[in-house]
C-alpha cells in the first residue's frame, strides 16, 4: 500500500510542478512532504518489519 502511495505521490509531485499556474509552491511543498513520509514509511517498514509477528 506504501509503494502504491508513493507512487501517486511522486506523480502529483510531478503534475504540481508543471501544471499548477497558481499555488504552485504550495502543491509542490505538500506533495514533496508527503512523497518524503511514504518513502521513509517504506524504508521503516523493510528495515524493521512493521506488520509481522515474531
Amino acid at each position: 500500500m506504501l509503494i502504491y502511495l508513493s507512487f501517486i505521490m511522486a506523480v502529483g509531485l510531478y503534475l504540481s510542478s508543471m501544471f499548477l499556474k497558481r499555488g504552485r509552491r504550495v502543491g509542490v511543498i505538500i506533495f514533496a512532504i508527503l512523497f518524503v513520509l511514504t518513502t521513509v514509511g517504506v524504508t521503516a517498514n523493510y528495515s524493521h518489519h512493521w506488520g509481522m509477528k515474531k
